[in-house]
């Protein structure tokens, strides 16, 4: 299989994008992607991330993108893993979380820093994404108290996940350090003393 056919499948499944180190591992040399790009097969999204021409460009598609631009590891999360979820009348931005350690600056997105295990982690339309609990206790500490009823009402109405789940999500990541989770906590009715150990 040549380099741009690999190219082109790999884009097929990241929403038509593709990064300049995937496309030298793929084969193609440093001359190869300029070229693109001066012709405008490629379109730059984030720095190192290229659209390839003739793919729709969609909010979807940037998410990915900035994905992508943080590197492995890096999940969908906050706003941006809400909205994928169709959760209602949150802003669309594109909000990524990276390894605590990794520095990442792109315009255009927001980036957090934090640890997600892989119980806080799945994909949505082939996209790396925050667990809808923990997106909820992210955005806990994001929004004013209650607009995150209306969230957590949604949430357990439309069965995103069980009372239980979160409760139990809640007690192991606790409210210490974590802006907005006693605030969460206080809606769901637990006593953070007696059941989160603060």
């Amino acid at each position: 299989m040549d380099a741009e056919h690999s190219v082109s499948l790999l884009a097929e499944t990241q929403h038509g994008l593709i990064t300049r180190r995937q496309a030298l591992e793929l084969g193609l040399s440093e001359r190869a992607v300029d070229r693109r790009l001066a012709s405008g097969r490629w379109e730059p999204v984030f720095r190192g991330v290229f659209r390839l021409a003739g793919t729709e460009r969609t909010w979807r598609q940037r998410v990915e993108a900035g994905c992508l631009k943080a590197g492995p590891g890096a999940v969908a999360s906050h706003r941006s893993a809400a909205n994928l979820r169709g959760w209602p009348a949150l802003a669309r931005w594109i909000e990524i979380t990276v390894p605590g350690h990794r520095q990442v600056a792109a315009g255009g997105m927001v980036v957090h820093r934090s640890i997600v295990p892989p119980e806080d982690r799945e994909t949505l339309d082939r996209i790396p994404t925050t667990s809808a609990v923990r997106t909820l206790i992210d955005l806990a500490g994001e929004m004013p108290r209650e607009r995150l009823g209306v969230l957590l009402d949604h949430a357990l109405g439309h069965r995103f996940f069980t009372r239980a789940a979160l409760e139990r999500r809640l007690e192991q990541l606790g409210t210490t350090g974590r802006r907005g989770a006693g605030i969460l906590a206080e809606l769901l009715g637990i006593s953070d003393e007696h059941n989160l150990g603060a």
